[in-house]
């Protein structure tokens, strides 16, 4: 693994800290956005450059995610979604492709695609989602409803268009 930047290594660092006092609510409650707000320019700076720093770490998995929700929270979506494509790419890797983990990055990619309109990319996520919960979890989880729910929510609207 190349030895990141020195000050990069910093951000990074700082990132890391900050984001994990905010992961009590993963960002969630308002109050924790002054702090979200703060860090998510030094977690984007680090993501745009990903030859420069080689993190293919679950933690850096987990960073790119939170700050990918904070984004999309924000109606940020253009910036949420290269954060929330490398955080599956790399939970997809380090973890296994049926992990729940990588569930929980596909759920929230089809979220933000379905904030935009972008159904027919949401709904293959979804789908995949649901699988992975309902494989990995059990059918009474609420992860396997909460999924199948947001799966519908795609697919009704294409059967009353009848597309």
């Amino acid at each position: 693994m190349a030895a990141p930047h020195p000050h990069r290594a910093t951000r990074l660092a700082t990132a890391c800290r900050g984001w994990t006092e905010c992961s009590v609510s993963r960002c969630e409650k308002i109050e924790k956005w002054a702090v979200c707000k703060r860090l998510a320019p030094q977690v984007q700076a680090i993501a745009a450059r990903p030859k420069a720093v080689t993190l293919e770490t679950i933690k850096w998995a987990w960073l790119l995610h939170q700050t990918g929700y904070y984004l999309k929270k924000q109606g940020r979506y253009g910036e949420a979604e290269p954060l929330y494509v490398q955080s599956f790419h790399i939970r997809e890797q380090q973890m296994g492709a049926d992990h729940p983990d990588v569930a929980t990055s596909l759920n929230n990619l089809a979220l933000l695609y379905r904030a935009q309109g972008r159904y027919g990319e949401a709904e293959p996520l979804y789908m995949r989602s649901f699988y992975i919960y309902e494989q990995q979890l059990g059918g009474d989880h609420p992860d396997v409803a909460q999924s199948l729910n947001n799966l519908a929510s795609v697919v009704t609207p294409k059967f009353r268009t009848g597309s």
